[in-house]
């Protein structure tokens, strides 16, 4: 009977089973959690092209209301007291300024398009070269004056107006630098073209032609 009774005992795991389990569990997660970081980052870079595309939409949706012209990257006025941003330009396109904001990035890099009543904070920039700043060039470009649109950057990622890092754009006199391009999707960035598509670019591959230079 004694015999019989320890038969029916249910067995449990030895240390050393126990240390097996523990060991395959971290070994599946040490290879799983990246490919998960991945996936996340890949779909926040989806979810930035699409904002680029749709701020690609309100840009020709501006220049078909203004005499197909592009929009300013920004304004000054006057006595340079108050800067208009282009996100309020297209907001009556757009209606939307979150979509400004990268989602792979924080909210603390993100640059204020100061108004005199409103702040808007995003991740987007203008390339001054095409969409000017009025304290630099008060004229605003005509889209019949540019060739291969498709080709050229109007709008790019960036967390700063001003940085001195190889990953990241910065303006001087209101020209684009190249090669600053900041590269916050892996190897590359989203982009806005003159034509208003919105595309991906690893950052090996952008030339200095992509701005207008």
């Amino acid at each position: 009977m004694k015999d019989f009774l320890n038969e029916l005992k249910i067995k449990g795991f030895t240390l050393i089973e126990l240390l097996v389990v523990i060991a395959i569990i971290a070994i599946l997660a040490a290879i799983l959690f990246p490919v998960f970081a991945q996936a996340r980052e890949k779909a926040r870079q989806s979810t930035c092209l699409s904002n680029m595309k749709q701020i690609g939409l309100g840009i020709m949706m501006y220049s078909d209301d203004y005499d197909e012209t592009y929009p300013f990257g920004s304004i000054l006025s006057a006595d340079q007291s108050k800067y208009t941003g282009l996100p309020n330009f297209l907001n009556p396109y757009l209606k939307n300024y979150s979509i400004w904001r990268c989602p792979s990035k924080s909210k603390d890099t993100a640059i204020a398009w100061y108004t005199a009543t409103d702040g808007v904070a995003g991740h987007y920039l203008p390339v001054f070269k095409f969409l000017p700043n009025s304290y630099y060039n008060p004229t605003p470009t005509a889209v019949g004056s540019v060739d291969k649109p498709a080709e050229l950057f109007c709008l790019v990622e960036g967390s700063t107006w001003y940085q001195n890092s190889y990953n990241y754009i910065y303006w001087d006199a209101g020209r684009i630098n190249y090669p600053k391009f900041f590269i916050p999707h892996s190897d590359g960035a989203n982009a806005t073209y003159l034509d208003g598509h919105a595309k991906y670019n690893k950052g090996t591959a952008v030339t200095a032609a992509m701005f207008g230079e």
